[in-house]
């Protein structure tokens, strides 16, 4: 009886820790205080690529260590949200699936940097500033609106992948014999229109060089 009694009390504690860690995590300064440390590790991003540091050199120390940094923290934070949260909750949720990934991967390339062929995990670390959009309200407002448009935009592509396939066309018939390289052929022909600019010179040569020889 005594030990049920403890046992209750352990669980009933465990479930009250977890609810403040929950608490705690979930608040609006944890977020901000993360979303602030993805911006700052995107610029950290940028300015290596910048820089483009050579191996032994003290920039690419620098960089490695702050990579060290930022990893350990973003995994201390995944670790968090999964202790705070039930495995249904976290899963459910597409943003926590994209930053489990994404951790998981930079984890690896810490420990697995020496290996040359996978030095593509490397270029994983630069979506870690997508995160915000999870933290950002309006950030968050803007990616589901701009998911939301895809179809509508891509019929807007359709209409216009027809009509230019309808100039090109043309343009093989009109300028074809005149202009190989850039009219010669239907691909050749649309891939020159889409040179927004470039094509209207084009046409303009080919035009004023025939109102020459006439």
């Amino acid at each position: 009886m005594k030990r049920a009694k403890e046992e209750k009390a352990s669980t009933s504690m465990l479930m009250r820790a977890k609810s403040r860690g929950r608490a705690a995590f979930d608040s609006e300064h944890t977020q901000i205080a993360f979303g602030v440390l993805i911006g700052i590790n995107f610029l950290f991003n940028i300015a290596e690529a910048e820089v483009v540091p050579q191996d032994g050199t003290w920039q690419s120390t620098v960089f490695f260590v702050a990579d060290i940094f930022f990893t350990s923290v973003f995994g201390f934070e995944l670790i968090w949200n999964l202790g705070v949260h039930s495995p249904t909750e976290f899963w459910y949720e597409p943003w926590n699936v994209f930053d489990f990934v994404v951790v998981v991967f930079s984890v690896a390339f810490l420990f697995l940097s020496s290996i040359k062929s996978l030095s593509v995990l490397r270029m994983l670390r630069v979506f870690r500033v997508v995160r915000l959009i999870k933290r950002v309200p309006w950030l968050r407002i803007l990616f589901q609106s701009i998911i939301g448009s895809i179809v509508p935009v891509m019929s807007a592509v359709a209409i216009l992948l027809v009509v230019t396939a309808m100039f090109a066309i043309m343009a093989v018939d009109l300028y074809g014999p005149r202009q190989l390289d850039q009219f010669g052929a239907f691909d050749k022909a649309i891939f020159t229109m889409y040179q927004v600019g470039g094509w209207v010179c084009m046409c303009a040569c080919v035009c004023v060089r025939v109102c020459a020889r006439t």
